[in-house]
């Protein structure tokens, strides 16, 4: 699958820009240094 933005950081900030930027249209890929934050975010908030 190809992307078409990257975020690195899934705090407060970038999970919000992810969010918005989805809702938008875009495919975005995350990177966080803490896995655990990633599958949380992932199975979590993204899903909604």
């Amino acid at each position: 699958m190809q992307n078409d933005i990257g975020l690195i950081g899934l705090a407060v900030m970038g999970q919000n820009l992810v969010l918005n930027m989805a809702d938008h249209g875009f495919t975005v890929a995350v990177y966080n240094r803490t896995v655990s934050k990633v599958d949380e975010f992932v199975n979590g908030s993204a899903k909604e």
